[in-house]
């Protein structure tokens, strides 16, 4: 990553078997997403649905994502949750919605 820091890498070893310590499983479940600045105000919010969840992270799509952002909050009022996140990968999938890969700082995904 230090001689080529735009590169991609691939997350899935030669063998096919997959490198994250906590597997994804897909679930759809309504999200809120609060993106917060820096400094922890809030830029934008917005409803949005999970793809795939794990303990450490999730697969969200989103309508209405900011350009710029430094962290989210999640909050799942059905499960009672609520855990700041970082952004690990953001792309617009086939289906033409955007996609946000996040990874949970403080707290873990109740599975």
């Amino acid at each position: 990553f230090l001689d080529k820091p735009w590169a991609v890498f691939r997350t899935r070893r030669r063998d096919g078997t997959e490198r994250r310590r906590s597997p994804r499983i897909s679930r759809t479940e309504k999200v809120r997403i609060e993106y917060l600045s820096e400094s922890m105000h809030l830029v934008a919010s917005e409803e949005a649905q999970t793809e795939n969840v794990s303990r450490t992270g999730l697969r969200l799509t989103v309508k209405t994502a900011p350009a710029e952002f430094d962290i989210v909050r999640v909050t799942s009022a059905d499960r009672g949750f609520s855990a700041l996140a970082a952004e690990r990968n953001r792309f617009v999938a086939k289906d033409g919605n955007e996609r946000l890969c996040i990874q949970f700082l403080d707290n873990e995904w109740p599975l």
